[in-house]
């Protein structure tokens, strides 16, 4: 149903109803994207006949920050969307056959309204002759189009970006997770760190993590954890990235410890999983985090529980932790 003129409050959902009922070609603009929302927009454009296209800005500080998902710009790439960088660009319009929107959103969760603590925005419907206007101003605009070395080249001028030191990114008020989530990025972004994603066994156990404690890798082979690096705790039974910690030390062939992951470490635990590592907390939170490891487009299986992630991802991935919650864990 059209609504020209009708302000939106929730963009993510105007866009989802648009992409659903409208079969006309897609015309985006965001400067900052994030890992999840790329992947809607992916799975509602692939093998679909209409167009895509997305305008953005290849900024290294936006990725590595994680305001600007490398993956996610790979997903849209692979679903059939043709990307354009344009300088400068700050403008975010939602353009789907005869139907459009201007707003105050980046295609982000807490731009679009999906995110537990989401942005105050609101965006505007056009009428039909002013979607047509947009659209030619946008088309207008001097692009350049991305490529797969384009993206690998941000990629790695995100990994040589050097923080600047005591700047937290958020410019609004955060909140002492907020706060906490931003130095454990401030670190991450150091590059004298390296960045992992560990699978724990069974359900979230925040409470495990609250103090030092340690994690567990297989006799296949002395895992390659050391002093300092910075590790994203994953629950293996749901998915959900809950915890990040530090690593306080190399790892140690250990069977003289009890407790494991909050259980009994019997034998066969300990001939299986010989390896440990121990952990100090650096973000823990206690109420649900609204972040899957699906979130962070690992394009490989974590083997042996554990592997290495790009910058991006795992300040995503931390960036979550420091959002409020809704509701505490039980």
């Amino acid at each position: 149903m059209q609504m020209n003129g009708a302000l939106v409050e929730y963009a993510g959902y105007w866009l989802e109803d648009a992409l659903r009922t409208d079969s006309g070609d897609v015309l985006l603009t965001s400067p900052y994207l994030s890992y999840p929302e790329c992947a809607r927009v992916a799975r509602a454009v692939q093998d679909s006949p209409r167009e895509a296209i997305l305008y953005t800005v290849l900024d290294p500080f936006a990725a590595a920050q994680g305001y600007l998902s490398v993956e996610g710009l790979r997903t849209l790439a692979d679903a059939g969307v043709d990307l354009r960088h344009v300088d400068r660009l700050h403008a975010k319009c939602f353009i789907v056959g005869e139907r459009g929107l201007v707003g105050s959103g980046n295609l982000t969760g807490a731009g679009l309204g999906y995110a537990a603590q989401s942005n105050r925005e609101i965006g505007v419907e056009l009428a039909p002759d002013q979607v047509v206007g947009l659209r030619a101003i946008i088309e207008g605009w001097p692009a350049h189009v991305v490529s797969e070395a384009d993206l690998d080249n941000l990629e790695e001028r995100a990994r040589s970006v050097a923080p600047i030191a005591g700047r937290l990114p958020d410019p609004g008020e955060p909140t002492e997770s907020r706060r906490a989530a931003e130095q454990v990025v401030l670190d991450a972004q150091s590059g004298e760190r390296e960045l992992w994603i560990k699978v724990e066994y069974g359900e979230p156990k925040p409470e495990a993590w609250m103090d030092p404690y340690f994690f567990a890798s297989s006799k296949s082979g002395r895992p390659s954890f050391t002093r300092g690096d910075l590790v994203l705790i994953c629950a293996g039974d749901t998915n959900d990235c809950y915890a990040s910690v530090e690593v306080t030390g190399e790892a140690e062939w250990k069977t003289d410890i009890p407790l494991f992951r909050g259980q009994v470490r019997d034998a066969a635990a300990i001939e299986r999983w010989p390896w440990v590592n121990r952990t100090r907390p650096r973000l823990v939170p206690l109420h649900d985090v609204d972040f899957k490891k699906a979130d962070l487009g690992l394009r490989a299986p974590v083997r042996r529980g554990h592997m290495r992630l790009r910058l991006d991802q795992f300040t995503a991935a931390t960036r979550a932790l420091g959002e409020d919650g809704v509701s505490p864990r039980p």
